[in-house]
C-alpha cells in the first residue's frame, strides 16, 4: 500500500513539473518580448522556451529522466536569477518550491523505471 501511494505521489509530482515546463515553453515561445521584460534577449527567451519543451519530453522517458531534470533545474535557476535581477522577488520565490521538488525527484527516479523500485529506496541501508 505504501509503495503504491509513493509511486502515485511521484507520478503526480513528475506530471506537475512536466506541466510547468510546458507552460514555460508556451509562455516563452509565444511572447518572448514580454516574457523576461527585456532583461535578456529575445533569442535567449526562445532558447529557454525550446529547452522547456525538450525538458517536458525528456522527463517522460525513463532513459532520459535525469537529463531532463538536470536541464529543468538549469532552466529554473536561470529564471530565478532573471527574476532577482528584475527585483521580482515574489516571482522568484514561486520557482523555489518547484526547484526543490525537481531536485528530490532526481533522487527517487522515474516512477515507471525498473531500475529503482520504491521499496528499495525506502528500505535501503546507508551503512553499506
Amino acid at each position: 500500500m505504501k509503495q503504491n501511494l509513493l509511486k502515485i505521489l511521484n507520478t503526480v509530482m513528475v506530471l506537475a513539473i512536466m506541466v510547468k515546463n510546458l507552460y514555460d515553453a508556451y509562455w516563452l515561445l509565444n511572447d518572448p518580448v514580454h516574457s523576461m521584460d527585456r532583461i535578456v534577449s529575445d533569442d535567449y527567451c526562445v532558447i529557454l522556451g525550446w529547452l522547456s519543451l525538450a525538458c517536458a519530453v525528456l522527463i517522460l522517458l525513463p532513459e532520459t529522466y535525469v537529463t531532463g531534470y538536470l536541464l529543468t533545474i538549469y532552466k529554473m535557476l536561470n529564471v530565478i536569477a532573471f527574476y532577482i535581477v528584475e527585483e521580482k522577488r515574489a516571482a522568484a520565490f514561486w520557482e523555489i518550491p518547484l526547484l526543490v521538488v525537481a531536485i528530490l525527484l532526481i533522487r527517487y527516479g522515474h516512477s515507471f523505471s525498473k531500475r529503482y523500485l520504491w521499496s528499495d529506496i525506502m528500505l535501503e541501508d546507508d551503512n553499506e
